[in-house]
């Protein structure tokens, strides 16, 4: 305590009380003494404050920590969800599809099949009746040779 206090609190006393103390009253012993306690309790609290303070700021960290995990597990479980479920959709949607490009191609290949059926037995007809064209004017050149 300076000086100063000491001459300000003995003015504050004397104009309030109308008592002149000294510097060397009792009572300054006791005004020493709960600055003193004030200082120490202050000082005190200031420690807890800092101790607490830390403290609240580990707890805040371990449960951001478990959040952000937890957050992780449930957008990951989320996600394989949603990729089977797709997958599962897909592979019923393509099912489906090819049974229904099947089912509309199916009466067209048949029909493609009958008349290729048709074309060959077409084709065969034409070389047979090409090779039989072949050995008549084979047979007429034969002929129309000895004669000449």
């Amino acid at each position: 305590m300076s000086n100063e206090d000491v001459e300000e609190i003995i003015g504050e006393i004397a104009s309030k009380h109308r008592i002149v103390l000294s510097k060397d009253d009792p009572l300054m012993l006791v005004y020493t003494m709960n600055e003193y306690l004030l200082k120490k309790t202050m000082d005190s609290m200031d420690e807890l404050y800092t101790k607490h303070l830390s403290e609240l700021e580990m707890l805040f960290s371990r449960i951001e920590n478990e959040n952000m995990n937890k957050t992780q597990r449930l957008l990951t479980a989320t996600v394989n969800a949603h990729r089977q479920a797709m997958a599962e959709c897909s592979e019923k949607y393509t099912e489906k599809i090819s049974d229904k490009l099947y089912s509309g191609i199916s009466p067209v290949l048949s029909s493609c099949g009958s008349a290729l059926k048709k074309a060959k037995t077409a084709a065969t007809f034409n070389v047979v009746a090409s090779v039989i064209t072949f050995l008549s004017i084979c047979t007429f050149v034969i002929i129309f040779w000895k004669f000449y």
